[in-house]
């Protein structure tokens, strides 16, 4: 009889020495013919994330704060961590974060309860925030150049004026005239970068935290500001036993901040 292949390996059946696939030795529940009808249907409705649980295949918005990001921390029976994915599940009137099915790549063996990841992530996220704005240079309320762009406006009124006043000559007036306002445009393009940057460090000191416990930030943006500050976070499993959370078993690996 036939039986389904042992399994499979990077989306590929698993195959003797012959390229023939590797055949089960128990009683199959089904033909080849249902096996890969079924199998096909299932890709058809996975992401890059995992499995749809929609059925229409189409990415959705996500409905939990840290789906996407953990990783479970179990060790598995090799010794080797799962490091899979974990991805939020709703669980008596809350959330948990669970490792993915075997199915789809995880060990289906570590769940942990939302909430209190979530409390701590974004508490970690917001204090590593509010340290970085308190680093930050002051932003600046003057142009350090504001003077010599006043200066060179002068210059230009005071050339109009001598050749208005026919004190200098056509040829002095534009040949003094082009330089001047090489030199005012030289300063016009610098006051406009800096006012770029110093529009770029107020939006960088907005208090977030404020934003954040107000409402006015939605879940997708409060993930955005997460997923901008961290690589991944590991969950490793709780004391079996105990209810009570250890923030120990949560460990976030913090994006690595560019010089600037």
């Amino acid at each position: 009889r036939w039986g389904y292949p042992r399994r499979r390996q990077d989306g590929e059946l698993v195959s003797d020495s012959e390229g023939n696939p590797v055949a089960g030795k128990w009683e199959p529940i089904c033909t080849p013919k249902e096996w890969y009808a079924v199998t096909a249907l299932l890709e058809k409705n996975r992401s890059a994330g995992g499995w749809d649980g929609s059925g229409d295949g189409k990415r959705t918005p996500r409905k939990y704060l840290l789906t996407g990001l953990l990783r479970c921390g179990k060790k598995l029976e090799d010794g080797q961590t799962c490091h899979t994915k974990m991805h939020g599940a709703p669980a008596r009137k809350t959330h948990k974060y669970r490792c993915r099915s075997v199915l789809d790549g995880g060990c289906d063996k570590l769940s942990r309860q939302g909430p209190a990841i979530d409390k701590l992530i974004s508490e970690l996220v917001l204090a590593k925030l509010e340290k970085r704005n308190a680093e930050r240079e002051p932003v600046e309320e003057v142009w350090v150049d504001e003077a010599k762009s006043e200066a060179a406006q002068r210059r230009k009124t005071a050339l109009e004026d001598q050749w208005n006043a026919e004190e200098i000559s056509d040829s002095t007036f534009f040949s003094l005239l082009k330089k001047v306002e090489v030199e005012i445009k030289r300063l016009g393009v610098e006051r406009k970068a800096w006012a770029a940057r110093q529009e770029t460090r107020k939006h960088e000191v907005t208090d977030v935290r404020a934003q954040w416990q107000d409402g006015r930030l939605d879940l997708q943006q409060k993930r955005r500001i997460i997923f901008d500050a961290l690589e991944a976070v590991i969950v490793l499993p709780g004391v079996k036993g105990s209810h009570k959370f250890d923030p120990d078993t949560i460990i976030p690996v913090w994006k690595e901040e560019s010089a600037s």
